[in-house]
């Protein structure tokens, strides 16, 4: 089974709406194709015998052949638009539920705007080629035998001359496909550039006009548009001299037929009869062009769309446990730990630690140290290479991925807001939570007096949170956390952007959280000496773990840090 095969097994469920479809169009086929057969009787035997009754009831038949193929025109396209609709939501929605299941190293794997084209544009390119492969993909093949099997019943001779030129022509789309399929995925490739190109800038805009970046931020747009431009164009020109060596062959075999009609005296009406089948031919022919065309930009589509539901995923266990406390609320036993891709470069290295409800363990060091690494591993993002990360003394491996999301809350330096009310966002936290528990988050977060200025908890966020500055973003991030009833918070730099007034508000109600256990990361060792414990990370390493007081007696690292931070505390209180 190839790798696209697979993206159609979203189709099984409509199967019946495809195969009425399909039966529909055939015996839409087969009325088109009866009608120069009729004529030719009407015209061979009705004119030339002047037999009005005869031409009046082959008439007769050929206009219930009309109606009922345009019977068949409305119920093929009521069934193959609800066909290719369907199908189109249930791959949007698969690949929708793909990307709730990557894992952190699946979700850069593409990148953004590659899965947004993947997502939109591709399933909605395999929805239309659904459609029109039911209404015409069918239709055309059909047109094309028919023709030439109602030809060989008139004149088996003549009919010879249709079977050359569907051969040849055959011969030729054959060609066409290889070499415009490789253009088209060139053409899909150049529009992922392009679309990369244009949400960097919008996601970057500030610091572009901040650096004066325009021009080169330009020069790179124009480098991917003129990539997209110049694939499009040799796709085109591809089909653009294609389609008239098409009509040119078979308008070669109209005269031929034409000629051999008159060296061998046929029958006018046969004629006639013979030259409406090739013309048919012709139609279905430049037709089933564009229907091969639609194939290689589904095929192209479906094989995008398959790179991402093949993109790793996180599994629960086959058996998971139940969460119980049989241990530290959270716990590192000699984790060792490297991402995906890195070349076996160790991002943390034997860490060992554990902190139990009540307690604050603050995690610190330079940067680089593996400091975040750490939190995406508290939250099961990542899997220890070596060693095992525990909740409540149970192995996360073990465990549901619900539990432990649900049991670890966590707060990030740059996190994310929805659009919506504040209400909204805070409740994707913490769904259960009352009113008044809201509101308590926001104190806590020392977010409540702006969110009242704003118009309460209905005050409205832009994606993103870009109508709030990014002091109130980190509040707001921070508050979600805080909602959250969990075993565990992992505070991951998520004060960096407070004035310090703010982030002493902010830590004060942390100290208070004893029903939670608290991993504190952040760079400013006069925030990590109030916590319980304080561990002490380089280049992935433990080099220290103990209370403030005995770090600065044997931690030369701790050592260093604190005096530089401290000269620099002393230099800007004696600048302002």
């Amino acid at each position: 089974m190839s790798r696209a095969a697979t993206v159609w097994r979203c189709l099984k469920p409509y199967g019946w709406l495809c195969l009425g479809a399909a039966a529909i169009v055939l015996i839409e086929a087969n009325c088109e194709l009866l009608l120069p057969a009729m004529m030719s009787t009407i015209i061979d035997e009705g004119v030339r015998r002047r037999d009005m009754e005869l031409i009046l009831r082959t008439g007769g038949k050929m206009v219930l052949a009309a109606l009922a193929g345009i019977a068949c025109v409305l119920g093929r396209n009521v069934c193959s638009g609800t066909a290719s609709q369907q199908f189109g939501a249930g791959l949007r929605r698969e690949l929708y539920a793909k990307l709730l299941r990557l894992t952190e190293a699946g979700a850069g794997q593409l990148g953004d705007a590659s899965v947004s084209t993947r997502v939109l544009n591709d399933s909605d390119q395999l929805a239309k080629s659904l459609n029109s492969a039911l209404r015409i993909g069918i239709k055309t093949p059909a047109l094309c035998l028919g023709s030439i099997f109602y030809a060989m019943r008139m004149d088996a001779g003549l009919s010879g001359v249709a079977a050359v030129v569907v051969s040849v022509v055959l011969a030729l789309i054959v060609w066409y496909m290889r070499l415009s399929g490789r253009r088209f995925h060139r053409v899909r490739s150049a529009m992922d550039r392009v679309n990369t190109t244009v949400q960097e800038f919008l996601r970057g805009v500030r610091l572009v006009k901040a650096l004066g970046l325009e021009q080169e931020q330009d020069g790179r747009f124009q480098e991917a548009n003129h990539e997209l431009t110049q694939s499009g164009i040799q796709l085109q020109l591809l089909s653009a001299w294609f389609a008239p060596l098409i009509t040119l062959t078979v308008n070669a075999g109209i005269v031929i037929l034409l000629g051999l009609a008159g060296l061998w005296s046929v029958e006018a009406g046969k004629v006639s009869a013979l030259a409406t089948y090739m013309t048919r031919l012709l139609t279905s022919l430049m037709t089933l062009i564009d229907v091969f065309k639609l194939l290689i930009r589904a095929n192209t589509a479906a094989v995008r769309i398959q790179e991402v539901l093949e993109l790793p995923e996180e599994r629960n266990p086959d058996h998971p446990s139940a969460l119980r406390e049989t241990g530290p609320t959270l716990e590192f036993q000699s984790v060792r730990f490297s991402y995906p891709g890195s070349g076996g470069r160790t991002a943390l290295d034997h860490v060992s630690f554990s902190v139990n409800r009540g307690e604050v363990l603050a995690v610190v060091g330079p940067t680089g140290a593996g400091k975040s690494t750490l939190a995406k591993l508290c939250v099961w993002l990542y899997a220890p290479d070596v060693g095992a990360v525990r909740l409540n003394g149970q192995p996360m491996e073990v465990l549901s991925r619900e539990d432990i999301r649900r049991q670890v809350s966590v707060a990030g330096g740059q996190g994310w807001l929805f659009s919506g009310s504040v209400r909204r966002n805070l409740s994707i936290a913490a769904p259960d939570a009352a009113e008044e528990d809201l509101w308590t988050a926001l104190r806590d977060a020392q977010a409540d007096g702006f969110v009242a200025q704003a118009g309460g908890l209905d005050a409205v966020l832009e994606q993103g949170g870009v109508n709030l500055s990014g002091g109130q973003r980190q509040r707001l991030a921070l508050a979600q956390a805080l909602a959250r009833k969990s075993e565990a918070l992992i505070l991951d730099d998520c004060t960096s952007a407070l004035d310090p007034a703010t982030e002493q508000g902010v830590l004060a109600e942390v100290w208070k959280r004893r029903e939670q256990a608290v991993v504190l990361i952040t760079q400013r060792l006069r925030n990590a000496r109030h916590a319980d414990r304080v561990l002490v990370l380089e280049n992935g390493r433990v080099l220290g773990l103990g209370k403030h007081d005995e770090l600065l007696e044997s931690c030369p690292v701790y050592q260093e840090m604190w005096r530089a931070q401290i000269w620099e505390d002393e230099r800007d209180e004696a600048q302002r």
